[in-house]
């Protein structure tokens, strides 16, 4: 065997990958000092396994990582490889070539490697053994090794000599065997310590299976009860729940039939709100056509009443103008006297001028002035006249006006008249109005209280609906209490028969043979095996005095042959699942069925 190769990659001062080839003879290196020769013997030493931070000449192991300089950064891991020609065989493998890699991260984690696969420290120790390469070995040998030959310190030839001897293999082996030894004798120790425990607990344990077995006894016989008083709970509260569910329904149609004659009535009492909304407008109509009609009767009235006063202020114009007329006729009279005095003047001023018309010329002057007054008469007859005229017109324009006001006057009256008609057929249709609406009133009071009754008769039956969903609320938490009672009868039920099933409690041997009769790879002469539990039948009081006298052969199998044990025992040993008893049927006269 010997060191062909050595690659160095990021180890103390190697910042880059170094391979050191040793090749065929003697093999040198060689370099000032601090150059790293003594870095090389370490890195051959920290791949084989060296362990002790004081023999690589460092103060713990993250200092074998390269920590960089001016100009490099630190690496991350060291990595080194030593590859060895297994010519010889001394290696005990069965590769030539033999390469060793370690790998240590600054994280504190490391790897080993053989030919690239990952191993443990110490297959690689176990693969050097006895063959004087290691991380101590003589193989390797430092300046100061040689100081403790000579000097033998601690033993260091002796340790020499017997790891050139191959005594150093059969010493180590000899430590781990003694180790193992230790340890046996520990468990050892441990085991009697564990039997001297159970023996004390054995006798509290046989107390304890007998209470378990009789509380086995009474949880089964519990059961039993436990299900008869659950189906008649539970059938008790399902005749409760059905009477309920039939109240809930009767009360439902009840409450239908309560809503819909409710609509009716809701229905007809809209009906009638709106005639007496209807009869209200009307009523609010006719009181306002009886309002406008009373504001036209007194404005009509003070027409009437401005009429009179104007009648009376045209009578005493009438009168005014009577008097006047009087006095303009005795006017005219004394006028017409004049007018006779005048003319009787006149004719005798004719005779006085007939008798003096000698004298015209004397009694000229006499004559204007005559004349002069018969201008004056004439002016005044036809001034006279005019005011007659004048009162004439007045008189007929009097009478005219008169004739106006009677006229207006009768239609005042007429007005008056049919005012009155229509405030006696208004008085009429206000007393229907106020008879329908005393009508309305009480129809809408007869459905009021009607509406009232079915509210009462609804607001009942909501008590009566809220009291049985209380009832059922009541009812529903011991309904929900017998379910889950139910419920957890049929799961210790479902659980029991899987127990018996799979056959819980019993070794698991017993458990693959019947497992394996099932699937037909134990075959049986009777069919189905059976355990002795299954063959054994004794009264109830004596069960658990016969289980714990029998408990030890309980597992076991009742056979027909020797063949079927020895093909079961067969099979148990393919499959490494322990041990089981078997019996023989004909030792006590065939197996039962």
């Amino acid at each position: 065997m010997q060191l062909s190769r050595l690659e160095i990659n990021g180890f103390k001062s190697f910042g880059d990958k170094v391979v050191l080839r040793f090749d065929a003879g003697v093999s040198g290196i060689v370099g000032p000092n601090g150059c790293g020769k003594s870095n090389v013997v370490d890195a051959i030493r920290w791949v084989l396994g060296e362990q002790k931070t004081r023999n690589l000449r460092s103060d713990k192991m993250e200092n074998v990582i390269f920590n960089g300089s001016k100009n490099r950064k630190p690496t991350q891991l060291a990595e080194v490889t030593i590859t060895f020609e297994n010519t010889r065989g001394l290696l005990p493998t069965a590769y030539s070539t033999v390469s060793i890699t370690r790998r240590y991260y600054r994280t504190g984690e490391g790897e080993y490697l053989l030919n690239g696969v990952a191993c443990r420290l110490k297959d690689i120790t176990e693969l050097f053994l006895d063959t004087g390469i290691g991380p101590d070995s003589y193989a390797i040998i430092e300046l100061r090794m040689v100081d403790e030959l000579l000097n033998d310190k601690e033993n260091a030839r002796r340790a020499l000599f017997e790891e050139a001897a191959g005594v150093s293999k059969f010493r180590v082996r000899r430590k781990q065997t003694m180790k193992k030894l230790d340890e046996t004798d520990a468990d050892l120790t441990r085991v009697e310590d564990v039997l001297a425990e159970l023996q004390r607990n054995l006798k509290s344990l046989e107390r304890q299976a007998k209470v378990s077995q009789k509380f086995g006894t009474l949880r089964a016989e519990y059961r039993a009860v436990s299900m008869v008083y659950a189906r008649r709970a539970l059938a008790h509260h399902a005749e409760i729940l059905e009477k309920l569910q039939g109240q809930l329904a009767t009360e439902t149609h009840r409450r239908q039939t309560f809503a819909r004659e409710a609509f009716d009535l809701e229905r007809a009492l809209d009906g009638l709100q709106k005639a007496a909304d209807a009869a209200r407008v009307a009523l609010d109509e006719q009181r306002t056509a009886t309002a406008e009609a009373g504001f036209r009767l007194r404005e009509t009235e003070t027409a009437h009443q401005q009429r009179r006063q104007r009648l009376a202020q045209l009578d005493e114009r009438a009168r005014t103008l009577r008097q006047n007329l009087s006095a303009e006729a005795a006017q005219a009279e004394q006028t017409a006297r004049d007018l006779a005095a005048l003319a009787e003047r006149l004719t005798a001023t004719r005779a006085e001028l007939e008798t003096a018309r000698a004298a015209t010329t004397a009694a000229r002057a006499t004559q204007e002035v005559a004349q002069q007054a018969r201008t004056a008469a004439q002016a005044a007859q036809q001034t006279a006249a005019a005011a007659q005229r004048a009162a004439q017109q007045a008189v007929f324009q009097q009478q005219k006006e008169a004739e106006i006001a009677a006229l207006h006057v009768q239609t005042v009256r007429r007005e008056q008249q049919q005012l009155a008609d229509r405030q006696r057929a208004d008085a009429d249709i206000t007393t229907r109005g106020t008879d329908e609406l005393a009508r309305a009133d009480a129809a809408l009071a007869t459905a009021t209280a009607r509406l009232t009754e079915l509210q009462e008769a609804e607001r009942a039956r909501q008590e009566a609906l809220a009291a049985a969903e209380s009832r059922v609320q009541e009812l529903a938490p011991a309904l929900a209490v017998a379910a889950r009672t139910l419920d957890a009868t049929r799961n210790q039920l479902t659980l029991t028969k899987a127990l018996v099933e799979n056959l819980e409690g019993f070794p698991e041997a017993s458990r693959f043979l019947y497992k394996a009769a099932q699937t037909g790879r134990w075959a049986t002469a009777g069919g189905a095996p059976l355990l002795l539990s299954d063959v054994l039948t004794c009264p109830p009081e004596l069960k658990a005095a016969v289980s714990a006298y029998l408990e030890p052969w309980l597992p076991c199998f009742v056979v027909e042959s020797v063949a079927e044990a020895a093909a079961a025992v067969a099979l148990l040993q393919n499959e490494k699942k322990g041990r089981t008893g078997f019996l023989l049927a004909p030792a006590w006269g065939g197996r039962a069925p």
